[in-house]
């Protein structure tokens, strides 16, 4: 059981590192898109304040923006998930590795319940 255990903790803090490696690119992605909306936005902005567009234009091209705006509050929760989602389960982790320190036959079951606790989190990723 002791050597299953291991190859699961193992096993588990490489998929987490793989996942703090996805969260991040998905972060810099965001920062790319986020960079480049309000880029495009300053540049409506001061085409307008400088005459080179009606009001009417402006606005028409905002509007042209707010469907990659959505986009970024979207991807921003499901960013912001992932990293509750990484807490929880290093969290459970942690516990986990302690469990195993102090293992006896007293906490196989404590264990195994941390260990189910990481699998049903690990369910949504």
């Amino acid at each position: 059981m002791d050597t299953l255990i291991h190859q699961w903790l193992s096993t588990l803090g490489d998929y987490l590192v793989k996942m703090k490696k996805d969260a991040e690119s998905e972060r810099l992605e965001l920062v790319k898109m986020i960079e480049k909306t309000e880029n495009t936005l300053a540049k409506i902005r001061n085409d307008f304040s400088h005459g080179n567009i009606s009001i009417y234009e402006r606005d028409g091209l905002i509007s042209n923006e707010n469907p990659i705006r959505i986009q970024i509050n979207t991807l921003g929760e499901k960013y912001q998930s992932k990293l509750v989602q990484i807490t929880e389960i290093e969290r459970e982790l942690n516990r986990a590795f302690e469990k195993r320190k102090e293992m006896t036959s007293d906490t196989d079951e404590s264990l195994e319940e941390v260990m189910r606790n990481i699998d049903s989190l690990m369910i949504d990723v």
